[in-house]
């Protein structure tokens, strides 16, 4: 378990490093793009185009800092009529489903970069492969993140001394 939680815990540092990178350069591109625009008459014809890659990769990014926190939306109505250890047998189940999606996605996004090669953005002239990347990347990440999950989840299922956050629950 203790495995799980310092590799979830080290992605996450790097995660939250490399999304606050992509917005400080999201925020930069856009400043330049205006100022260039109505300040220089004159338009960059590549920031649509980066900001459009950064947004994918920040969104990839970010789908897996909120799967660590379990920030995604859910419907605990049902689940919470039942008692606790039920209930994180349904988070189990849910984390499950999760993984699958996850793993078909992360092995969909692989066939994918055979259709790639060669191909260079309109704008920036970079290989295509950099922005779907974030596809196969973001898949990798969100992985490590609900193994962690579901480590925890069954680690505290066994029965084992429960979280500080669990024990708040009861």
């Amino acid at each position: 378990m203790k495995f799980f939680d310092n590799l979830a815990k080290i992605t996450d540092f790097i995660i939250k490093q490399i999304a606050l990178i992509l917005v400080i350069i999201m925020i930069l591109n856009v400043w330049a793009a205006v100022l260039f625009r109505y300040v220089l008459h004159s338009s960059l014809f590549w920031s649509e185009e980066l900001g459009r890659y950064l947004m994918i990769w920040f969104g990839y990014l970010g789908c897996a800092m909120a799967l660590k926190e379990n920030s995604h939306v859910n419907l605990n109505i049902f689940t919470n009529l039942f008692p606790l250890k039920i209930q994180k047998g349904f988070a189990l189940f849910a984390n499950l489903v999760i993984s699958v999606f996850v793993i078909i996605v992360f092995l969909k996004s692989i066939a994918y970069f055979s259709n790639l090669s060669g191909q260079n953005s309109s704008s920036l002239q970079i290989p295509m492969v950099i922005p779907y990347s974030s596809i196969t990347i973001g898949m990798v990440l969100m992985l490590i993140m609900n193994i962690s999950n579901m480590v925890k989840l069954m680690y505290d299922i066994s029965g084992a001394p429960l979280s500080k956050s669990t024990e708040e629950e009861k």
